[in-house]
């Protein structure tokens, strides 16, 4: 099982905007004992005089400022650099929101500060149960910004469980509303099966905003193994995505879909990028630009390097919004938040899109590295038949051999300490391993799949009827010996 260890009324014009965001990036992490590869979302400085000419009086006092803003960054020797984003939209606002009819005067442009989180997650929510938007909300939130606490509640409001709320930043950086740890306030009775448990309380989840076409999301991820009482009992593992998130829809809500214009503004053209896919359409979806670090870090008590990656919403001041981009391959789909790595053309349509491994507590593995990696591979044998051990615990190891019965499937044994503690059957998934059937040496039943990482292989938990592995739970495991 996986421990981590070591813990924005509309502006005058584009120009404007661009020169807001000149000079602003993320905050570097301390990299003193790291190397950093960082991929970060730059502004384009325009320098034609035109772009400011025919603002308002009001709007010329807010472009005053902005100069004055943006004189000051470059005394400090900040500069924007251009970015893909290169296309001129003269005469045309590039900002959400305004006094557009039927439009928020002050919609809330990213999510990385506690006020801002509260007032956009100030209301009530409607869960998607496995993104699928066809199903029944079996669970609605409701979030008081003014208290910092939500409440929970079951499908026909019989069941509650209200919370206070403590923000923090997931990953230590300048996102400082990402992680917010809930802690039970109250609850109704016979919500859960273990009261006392509950009462207890403290758990720490992740929290993802997104504006889709108009409408907001929310997306939950508990930051740990996923084994929370109100996790596994009140939200419950079926009804997450297949990237460990529940996802819930704001009830009601002002209209703040991008233009036309400003989506084509947005569109990353030849270039490649880290997003979060939200929504499939025929031929289209919907992806919200994150920025990135990727480092080299020790896990396993500090036994074994691993690169990993971490997320921060961009400071372009449109963080929170997901943009349309066009994919030939893509068909319609439910909303399912999937970390993504993505290449598009010099239309700033998709060429190709990676999807980024999950390794529990907010980080992914880079995906430049798993395209790499899958470039030079031929075959799922040539990956994971032989032997293999945990190198954090030499007497849990695991086989995996050629099925007999079935051509192009595996049997798979885990053993601790020389008892068969997993089994089960395995047929390859591109170059994965998905074993669909499989059961503890106790007879519950098991189902996980197998992926490479750093050389090595990880067995993950997908579905589980035993206790002492809840989904979520990640072996890795090393190689014994090497292939003849």
């Amino acid at each position: 099982m996986i421990k981590k260890f070591y813990n924005k009324k509309m502006l005058a014009a584009l120009t404007a905007m661009l020169l807001l965001t000149a000079g602003c990036g993320k905050k570097d992490e301390d990299t003193t004992e790291r190397t950093t590869n960082k991929i970060t979302t730059e502004s384009t400085e325009s320098t034609e005089s035109s772009d400011t000419e025919g603002t308002t009086g009001e709007n010329t006092t807010e472009d005053a400022s902005v100069t004055e803003d943006k004189s000051t960054a470059t005394e400090e020797g900040t500069t924007a650099e251009p970015d893909s984003r290169t296309e001129s939209t003269e005469g045309t606002t590039i900002t959400p929101g305004g006094n557009l009819p039927g439009k928020d005067e002050n919609p809330v442009t990213d999510t990385k500060s506690p006020e801002n989180m509260a007032e956009y997650l100030s209301g009530d929510w409607n869960m998607i149960p496995g993104g699928n938007s066809s199903k029944k909300p079996p669970v609605k939130i409701s979030f008081d910004k003014e208290e910092n606490i939500c409440t929970f509640y079951n499908e026909d409001g019989s069941k509650f469980i209200k919370t206070s709320m403590e923000y923090q930043s997931l990953f230590g950086d300048d996102d400082k509303a990402n992680l917010v740890t809930l802690k039970t306030l109250e609850a109704s009775e016979d919500t859960v099966s273990n009261s006392e448990e509950l009462e207890h309380m403290s758990v720490d989840v992740q929290l993802l905003t997104a504006n889709v076409n108009g409408k907001k999301y929310l997306a939950i991820r508990e930051a740990g193994n996923g084994d929370s009482i109100l996790g596994y009992e009140f939200l419950k593992p079926e009804n997450r995505t297949d990237s460990f998130f529940w996802i819930f829809a704001k009830e009601e809500d002002k209209e703040q879909k991008l233009s036309d214009e400003e989506n084509a503004f947005l569109v990353e053209k030849n270039t490649s990028f880290y997003a979060f896919k939200w929504i499939e359409e025929n031929g289209a979806c919907y992806l919200q630009r994150m920025d990135t670090d990727s480092f080299e870090d020790l896990w396993y008590d500090g036994t074994v390097s691993v690169s990993v990656l971490i997320y921060s919403y961009n400071n372009t001041g449109f963080g929170n919004y997901a943009v349309k981009y066009k994919c030939k391959d893509l068909k319609k789909g439910n909303p399912s938040p999937e970390f993504v790595y993505v290449t598009t053309d010099i239309n700033g349509d998709i060429e190709k899109m990676l999807p980024a491994e999950y390794m529990g507590y907010g980080y992914y593995k880079p995906a430049e590295e798993e395209d790499s990696e899958r470039a030079g591979l031929k075959t799922t044998d040539e990956l994971y038949l032989g032997e293999w051990v945990d190198p954090t615990d030499p007497y849990r190891y695991l086989y995996i051999l050629e099925d007999d019965l079935e051509v192009g499937g595996y049997k798979i044994e885990m053993f601790y300490d020389d008892t068969p503690s997993i089994f089960g059957n395995a047929n390859a998934d591109n170059l994965s391993l998905s074993m669909n059937q499989g059961f503890t040496y106790d007879d519950f039943w098991v189902l996980g799949h197998f992926d490479t990482a750093e050389g090595a292989i990880a067995f993950t938990v997908d579905e589980s009827e035993y206790w002492d592995l809840p989904v979520g739970t990640v072996y890795y495991f090393e190689r014994k010996e090497p292939l003849e």
